[in-house]
């Protein structure tokens, strides 16, 4: 979400007016559509995995012909949002589409094929395009000029989900052996609930939190943050390096637990964001965005898990 808004700011649009908010209530949507119809395609998949017992399509609590139809719908209404808010412009509505489709094939593919992680990333890649784009580009043949600090946001972006879904995301499920394991392909093992991670994941999962601390660094640098925003996003950029350390260190696997250090590594990894951006969004704009952002976190919990702090994934 806080992607989708900067990308509307920094088209040139102010932070604090009604269409920054649709820009949030868009995000929302679809992150909405695309975790409902990750949870129809892995319907078969989840009804294996004891940690996802509590799952509504699993209970029964909600039909599967109801998800897709609600699915369906949530579609319509994020496509609606968007071109309301960008009338008259298809190329927006194109990188919609294309993020919608690479979304779809993530999906789809993420526990048949390794190359799942690819998808994911290219949709939240182009997603916070989506609002630049309908203000702050011009088109001309064969090529997009972007802002060098958009092109640091994409960036960052794109290591943010590639470490969600390449680490965390194989992490939490490396119990569930008849999945794709993009960890265990490269030698990390689970025997008897202790976790021990090879030399190559190691060194996969540190590489991608630098390049989002590299991404970071960019921010800061062409936004002329302050000093103060500095420090900040230097103290949440080593919370994230910490729990980040602490993800993936070997021991005991508490699912849980490790749950919990996820969500600590992705909170903190938003806020150093923000702090990064504070010379575009001034003071007002970083308290805004950590509040919306942990409104977000909240609200997104207890919609899908009926918790506060702890997704149930």
């Amino acid at each position: 979400m806080p992607g989708v808004v900067l990308g509307y700011v920094l088209a040139g649009n102010p932070l604090f007016d009604l269409r920054a908010l649709a820009w949030a209530l868009f995000a929302l949507i679809y992150h909405a559509f695309g975790f409902l119809q990750n949870n129809i395609l892995d319907l078969d998949y989840d009804r294996k995995d004891p940690s996802k017992a509590h799952h509504p399509l699993i209970t029964g609590e909600i039909t599967v012909e109801k998800a897709m139809a609600l699915d369906v719908l949530l579609l319509f209404l994020m496509f609606g949002v968007q071109i309301a808010l960008a009338p008259g412009q298809p190329i927006p509505s194109i990188v919609l589409c294309i993020s919608t489709i690479l979304g779809t094939l993530y999906n789809y593919k993420c526990k048949r094929s390794l190359i799942g992680p690819v998808f994911i990333t290219g949709a939240f890649g182009t997603l916070v395009m989506v609002p630049y784009l309908s203000y702050g580009v011009s088109l001309k043949p064969f090529r997009l000029e972007f802002s060098l600090l958009m092109t640091f946001l994409v960036g960052f972006s794109v290591f943010l989900m590639l470490y969600q879904i390449s680490v965390e995301g194989y992490l939490k499920d490396m119990k569930q052996v008849d999945e794709v394991n993009l960890l265990r392909a490269m030698g990390s093992t689970l025997n008897n609930d202790e976790l021990k991670l090879s030399l190559q994941a190691e060194v996969y999962a540190n590489s991608l939190a630098a390049a989002k601390a590299l991404m970071l660094a960019g921010i800061f640098v062409v936004a002329r943050t302050a000093m103060w925003a500095f420090l900040g996003c230097l103290a949440m950029t080593i919370a994230f390096y910490h729990f980040s350390a602490k993800l993936v260190a070997p021991g005991a696997f508490h699912h849980d637990k490790r749950v919990k250090q996820m969500a600590l590594v992705e909170v903190f990894s938003y806020f150093a964001l923000v702090f990064a951006i504070e010379g575009v969004i001034g003071w007002m704009g970083v308290v805004a965005l950590i509040a919306l952002s942990m409104l977000w976190f909240v609200v997104m919990n207890k919609v899908m898990w009926r918790t506060v702090v702890t997704p149930r994934v």
